[in-house]
């Protein structure tokens, strides 16, 4: 049996109802209007239902908070896919790192031995000279050893270049590398989570001055999340028309927000595209600084 309260005792606050020495939980399963059966008069409660007075729950609060929470999953689950990311990112840099230092350890070692070496090839020069003539066979092998020196900075020299090269070309297949498992990670996230545009649409949404409309366009195969993407433009742009159009013509992940101003492309795909030109023009700018220093 389910009791009705008279409207003017009942406060209702977020998703909780305040009656007189009690808190009810709203659940929006437990008060269908089938089982509603009131009490006598007499006794302070109504009998055979309800009136327009009295306080009726409905189960769209509870509806709400089930989109909400499955928003916050996926947003849990986008972050959790981004640490992963990061993860991965970390651990190429740190071996990167690791093969740098024992190449600039390897280097040391040998220039160390060059020099030892020439140490031992002037102490040779020094008795050989004593024995051939003093001035002369110092003069001479002075030379040996200054050709000595010059082979050492030369060798020391090509070591920082191949070492400059490998740094560049390692740091390219980085970002590539980078670049694909994001793609993969998106991509598979795309077809197990729908509403992983929404982060994408509210970031572009937030960008905007004050307009008097917004459209956003996703593609047919998304319009599962079509109204909670309209809830949360809402909520970021509380003063704006909404309007959310899906078209059947778009890829998946397609995200383009439209205002009077001008349109901001927010596709998972066109981000991707936009990192990927970004690194292509980045590695051109840097092979046009090495071919100036060249010259």
């Amino acid at each position: 049996m389910s009791k009705i309260f008279r409207s003017e005792e009942v406060v209702k606050i977020a998703e909780a109802v305040m009656i007189p020495d009690c808190v009810v939980r709203v659940d929006p399963h437990e008060l269908p209007e089938s089982t509603l059966i009131g009490m006598n008069e007499d006794a302070g409660e109504y009998e055979g239902g309800y009136t327009e007075d009295d306080t009726v729950i409905d189960e769209d609060d509870g509806k709400a908070s089930d989109e909400e929470s499955a928003a916050d999953r996926a947003q849990a689950s986008y972050e959790s896919e981004y640490e992963k990311l990061q993860i991965e990112r970390d651990a190429i840099i740190k071996q990167a790192q690791m093969e740098a230092a024992q190449i600039i350890e390897n280097a040391n070692a040998e220039a160390a031995q060059i020099l030892d070496d020439a140490a031992e090839q002037a102490k040779a020069v020094m008795a050989s000279a004593m024995e051939d003539g003093y001035a002369e066979g110092v003069r001479a092998k002075q030379e040996e050893i200054e050709d000595c020196l010059l082979q050492l900075n030369q060798s020391v020299a090509e070591l920082k270049i191949n070492q400059e090269e490998y740094f560049d070309e390692y740091a390219d297949e980085l970002r590539l590398t980078a670049l694909e498992v994001a793609e993969k990670v998106l991509a598979q996230k795309l077809e197990v989570d729908e509403s992983v545009i929404i982060p994408l649409a509210r970031s572009a949404v937030k960008t905007l001055r004050e307009v008097n409309w917004i459209k956003v366009e996703i593609s047919d195969k998304m319009r599962n999340v079509a109204a909670e993407l309209e809830r949360v433009i809402s909520e970021a742009k509380p003063n704006q028309r909404i309007e959310v159009e899906v078209r059947r013509d778009a890829p998946e992940g397609t995200c383009v927000v439209s205002t009077a101003e001008g349109v901001i492309v927010a596709s998972v795909l066109q981000q991707l595209q936009n990192i990927r030109e970004y690194f292509e023009h980045y590695k051109d700018s840097d092979e046009n600084v090495s071919e100036t220093r060249s010259f």
